[in-house]
């Protein structure tokens, strides 16, 4: 699937200088779309050790499998038309499903009751972009993007769920059908800062130090709606 993606965008830039009549205002607009895709997220867990009051109780690992999931996609913005073939958008999309699970193993200090095995997933996923954007033909449109995005890691057992957020990229294709409707594919990529845990994550009594991070990947396709 990634080898069709990088070969749609790269057949679109070689055929972009036999396109002279290329309108970006053909793009400009409010938009709407909606896209089903294919991502996967993996999560990672530093620093964490346990301790009840003053008496330290050891460290604590969860190795977590990579999630691996298809999740709906909707999402809207603007495009401004900067010049004759240039776009620029500003936009925001969310993830309204719950990703499929990927099994972990969670190893606490022997005084807790040694290692088990949960779960995970990964929901709430949104961003907010902006997408520089060049019209190769009258209906073609390549385009990236930049910006902000956030997620909610799920688990079933400790760490209870993490908020994070971080930055993505992204780089895609736009057909146009009529003078409204559009189709779509594309790639992003996000990198989820470090965020510290619940320092009470097990239970009032016990606290403990850690982080976690994550990274994401997925490929989009779907429609769209110019106003």
């Amino acid at each position: 699937m990634k080898r069709i993606f990088v070969a749609t965008i790269g057949a679109a830039l070689i055929a972009s200088p036999f396109f002279a009549s290329a309108q970006a205002k053909n793009f400009e607009g409010f938009f709407a779309e909606a896209g089903l895709g294919y991502g996967t997220f993996n999560g990672s867990l530093s620093g964490g050790n346990l301790s009840s009051g003053s008496t330290a109780l050891g460290a604590y690992s969860v190795d977590a499998n990579t999630v691996k999931s298809i999740l709906g996609v909707i999402g809207g913005g603007y495009n401004f038309a900067l010049t004759n073939e240039v776009v620029l958008g500003v936009g925001g999309s969310y993830s309204p499903s719950r990703s499929a699970s990927a099994t972990s193993t969670i190893t606490l200090p022997a005084a807790l009751g040694g290692s088990s095995t949960g779960s995970g997933a990964v929901q709430n996923i949104y961003s907010i972009y902006l997408s520089p954007g060049y019209a190769i033909s009258q209906d073609s449109l390549v385009y990236g993007k930049v910006g902000y995005t956030g997620a909610t890691a799920v688990f079933s057992g400790s760490p209870p769920n993490v908020n994070l957020n971080g930055y993505v990229l992204g780089l895609g294709f736009k057909k146009t059908f009529d003078k409204n409707m559009y189709g779509f594919i594309e790639g992003k990529y996000a990198s989820f800062g470090s965020k510290d845990l619940d320092s009470n994550a097990l239970s009032s009594a016990i606290t403990n130090t850690g982080s976690m991070s994550a990274k994401g990947m997925d490929i989009v396709v779907g429609v769209g709606y110019k106003f």
